[in-house]
């Protein structure tokens, strides 16, 4: 596995910090896309390793349509993560087809709450507590 650098280490954090300008300039929804494309392409393994199989080059990708989605099935069958970090929170599939559920490791819940609360806010309107 190709561990990021400190250079990709501020690369991520350098595109985690964009992801909060989203809500205030969403047309460059696209060139940030792009960009953590390239950098999962370039620090996780098996998604690196199934673009080559798949004759992906990443510097040849100039649209988000052109991005090719993992298939759900790795998630079942790989740990789908960028570096080494021990996740804080897991989420699994509902399991409702027979077979392994499917996981997304979570980083740092803090972050996932928050940007997931910007983005579903920035289209449905803000959350009320009840």
């Amino acid at each position: 596995m190709q561990l990021p650098t400190d250079e990709g280490i501020a690369k991520a954090a350098a595109l985690r910090a964009r992801l909060f300008q989203l809500q205030r300039d969403p047309h460059a929804f696209h060139t940030l896309a792009l960009a953590l494309f390239r950098y999962q392409a370039t620090y996780n393994e098996i998604y690196r390793r199934y673009l080559k199989h798949r004759g992906v080059a990443p510097d040849e990708v100039e649209t988000i349509h052109e991005i090719p989605f993992l298939p759900i099935q790795f998630f079942k069958t790989h740990r789908i993560q960028t570096g080494h970090w021990r996740p804080q929170c897991i989420f699994h599939s509902s399991g409702t087809s027979q077979g392994t559920r499917s996981q997304h490791l979570i980083e740092q819940t803090a972050f996932y709450e928050t940007i997931s609360q910007m983005t579903f806010e920035s289209h449905f309107g803000e959350l009320k507590k009840c």
